[in-house]
């Protein structure tokens, strides 16, 4: 149990992703600092927004780093270093650790700790109306599609383990009405996925990693591992 002694007013969280969660609740005035890779427009759609943020979050910032920053509350996901939550926490700092979101459900158990987090969970259940109204909106579309007319796509990411059975790729696949052709080949969220089931998958699509400051060079390298690979240019998608 996290005690709050009011509604923070300098807010850090150390993943981008929760930081996008975070700017749908709180004022920008709120946030003391957020990931870097929130100024990069392939990365990020709020670069302008968060130029009246102060300060930036490096890449696995140290307990000394972000108590600089003289937070009221810090948020961390638990795929991060924990050892720094005990140490900011051992400097009076509250610290709040949210799940690594795997499904929809997942999200929404984060916004609404979030919410309550920064004190201010009515705004957290509007943006979870938010996010059903959308979500109503594609079923309905979806739904006049054709099974048989389903496109089949394959994630490929410089996280080579992701996209499988069991991902959050694989959830949105299911309501946007794509099949996922990583979780058709048997494939589940953890497991690499090799040129052969590829081949033998032969997916209507694929979704490649866009460069990123942060991705310094990986993308590029992977599109071109299998966009330039002799044995793969059979797949309908390239």
């Amino acid at each position: 149990v996290i005690q709050m002694p009011g509604r923070p007013q300098h807010i850090v969280a150390l993943s981008a992703s929760l930081d996008e969660t975070l700017l749908g609740l709180v004022e920008i005035q709120r946030m003391a600092a957020v990931d870097e890779g929130m100024d990069d427009p392939a990365a990020s759609n709020v670069t302008e927004l968060v130029k009246q943020v102060p300060a930036r979050v490096k890449r696995a910032p140290s307990a000394e780093t972000i108590a600089a920053l003289q937070p009221d509350l810090v948020i961390a996901p638990d795929w991060g270093n924990l050892e720094v939550v005990s140490a900011l926490r051992d400097l009076g700092i509250p610290v709040v650790v949210c799940k690594g979101p795997q499904t929809l459900q997942d999200i929404k158990d984060n916004i609404r700790l979030l919410s309550v987090a920064v004190g201010e969970p009515q705004r957290g259940e509007v943006l979870q109306q938010k996010m059903q109204a959308k979500l109503d909106e594609i079923e309905q579309k979806v739904a006049r599609i054709p099974v048989e007319q389903r496109k089949s796509a394959v994630w490929l990411s410089t996280m080579r383990s992701y996209g499988g059975s069991g991902s959050s790729f694989d959830e949105a696949c299911q309501f946007a009405g794509v099949r996922n052709g990583m979780a058709e080949a048997g494939v589940k969220n953890g497991q690499t996925m090799s040129k052969e089931m590829l081949l033998a998958v032969n997916p209507d699509f694929l979704f490649l990693p866009g460069d990123t400051k942060k991705s310094k060079g990986k993308a590029a390298e992977l599109r071109d591992e299998y966009l330039q690979d002799p044995s793969l240019q059979v797949i309908t998608a390239i």
